[in-house]
């Protein structure tokens, strides 16, 4: 969410009540065809309130609807999700640059793209696997961060939970602990390399370590990240098993207001016997940057997988 104006309303910053309170939102509408799949949905739906509460304390609280309203045309059928769910719910104390405090629910600070949910900030309709598949998206706990005293280009967050999650309604995996660091350095001007380490334990007592590594590289209309991680997961009911999963994102601004995409993946997920080889090409338009319109066509090795996307979403 941007900043808001000193007071009123403006798209994509929201409605500036007072230092204290700026409420806003957004929404995304998708259409997904494929050899199973034919529906249209108001995918997200969500509501935003944040503001400062002092010079070093503030606050964001965020209420979503996944599912919204959905029209499935292969089963001619409809129906509708209208009760949210807190999807973030913080308190941030800016204490000073090498430490500030993140507590409450809130995204879990692994690579880029898992700090970056939201579908008009993106130039993809869909995310890569490893976003949803490899570790917990949330945290419902604390996350220290800053920059290191001794070299101020690296970033780091040090982050934890012994509970469980604040509302698991829409987490991609229940945890009642989570453990891990990450690091984060720009190794010059446009590159920037990234590292995390972590362990968590779901609700019925499986546990995970994992490893990832991020790289990003952006001059100019161009920008190309990579992120992969590693995972080893050991199950109380089957046997310990393992998995690993890699993309690689290239986007090219060719037009004022125009973008296009490409994206290749990979999974290997030998808890589930999931594997997976999508390759994507994208089209992202945006008349002004809080609107966005996406289009994008995803190749998977099985060519019955094979998926054809496109979602309307508005930062308001």
């Amino acid at each position: 969410m941007l900043a808001a104006d000193e007071d009123g309303y403006q798209l994509g910053r929201g409605y500036h009540i007072s230092e204290a309170l700026t409420v806003g939102g957004y929404f995304s509408a998708e259409y997904k065809k494929s050899d199973t799949e034919d529906y249209l949905t108001l995918e997200d739906l969500a509501v935003l309130g944040y503001g400062k509460l002092s010079d070093k304390l503030s606050y964001l609280v965020e209420l979503e609807s996944v599912d919204f309203y959905k029209v499935d045309f292969e089963a001619d059928t409809d129906r509708a999700n209208t009760k949210p769910a807190v999807e973030r719910l913080y308190v941030d104390y800016d204490y000073a640059d090498v430490a500030s405090f993140r507590i409450g629910k809130q995204l879990t600070p692994v690579g880029f793209w898992s700090r970056q949910p939201i579908n008009v900030l993106r130039e993809t309709t869909s995310s890569p696997l490893l976003t949803s598949q490899m570790f917990p998206r949330f945290l419902s706990g604390i996350d220290a961060n800053g920059f290191l005293p001794f070299d101020e280009s690296i970033s780091y967050h040090l982050y934890m939970q012994a509970n469980g999650d604040i509302d698991d309604r829409y987490v991609n995996i229940d945890v009642d602990k989570h453990f891990g660091i990450s690091l984060e350095k720009e190794l010059f001007e446009g590159v920037q390399l990234g590292g995390s380490v972590g362990w968590f334990e779901e609700a019925n007592e499986d546990t995970t370590r994992y490893g990832a590594i991020s790289a990003r590289y952006k001059k100019g209309a161009t920008t190309v990240t990579s992120e992969a991680v590693w995972v080893s997961s050991d199950r109380l009911a089957l046997p310990a098993a393992d998995a690993s999963a890699v993309y690689l994102q290239w986007e090219y601004g060719f037009a004022p207001k125009h973008t296009i995409v490409s994206r290749v993946e990979y999974l290997d997920d030998n808890r589930v016997n999931d594997q997976a080889r999508i390759g994507v090409i994208g089209y992202s338009f945006r008349p002004v940057y809080p609107v966005s319109l996406k289009a994008e066509f995803q190749a998977d090795a099985d060519s019955n997988n094979d998926l054809f996307l496109t979602s309307l979403s508005v930062l308001f």
